[in-house]
């Protein structure tokens, strides 16, 4: 009874927002957030898919050039090639570099870059690093006698893609820096 008192109350034409819902097959109004569930789903699984052929990129390294050397420490700059064998653009976030030379420690530096790695292409780039050190005096004595210094540089490229994915590919290089780049160096007299 207090139902048909309430029914005589309330009309029971729907709203005119439901009205607008699209109806299913048995007559049904689909409501906004079953489509949207369906619609997560799909996105979800294309994602997924997405992240499970994502292939981590190849590096090719160029050169690394001694530029300078100071008193802060060993200038270089480091040219690289990679390659992004996926359909997908990267970004490479940075790259960690430990410099040894003649067997002495001269320290890592990890520079930001954010350069946009093409899919399916190869993206040549250089960056700066300057990498501080302690040894400088006992390697600059060295190159003055041995006429330069052999120097390796172990590499570590990081890149991010789509829905947080993130990769590293590493590349070492080696190299002599020439004892010109030496003498003189300021406030070592």
């Amino acid at each position: 009874m207090a139902t048909a008192r309430l029914a005589a109350v309330l009309p029971l034409t729907e709203p005119p927002a439901i009205a607008r819902l699209p109806v299913d097959g048995a007559g049904r109004r689909l409501l906004a957030f079953e489509s949207m569930r369906w619609a997560g789903c799909v996105v979800l699984f294309l994602v997924a898919g997405c992240g499970s052929s994502v292939v981590a990129p190849s590096v090719r390294p160029r050169s690394a050039t001694v530029t300078a050397v100071g008193t802060s420490g060993l200038s270089m700059r480091v040219a690289l090639s990679i390659h992004n064998p996926n359909s997908m653009d990267l970004t490479v976030t940075s790259i960690r570099a430990h410099v040894t030379a003649q067997g002495q420690d001269l320290g890592t530096v990890e520079p930001g870059t954010g350069v946009r790695l093409v899919g399916q292409r190869e993206t040549a780039f250089e960056t700066d690093i300057v990498v501080p050190w302690t040894g400088l005096p006992s390697l600059g004595l060295g190159a003055v006698l041995a006429g330069s210094i052999p120097y390796t540089v172990d590499g570590v490229v990081r890149v991010s893609g789509p829905a947080g994915i993130t990769m590293e590919a590493p590349f070492q290089m080696e190299g002599e820096m020439p004892a010109s780049l030496f003498v003189p160096i300021p406030g070592l007299q």
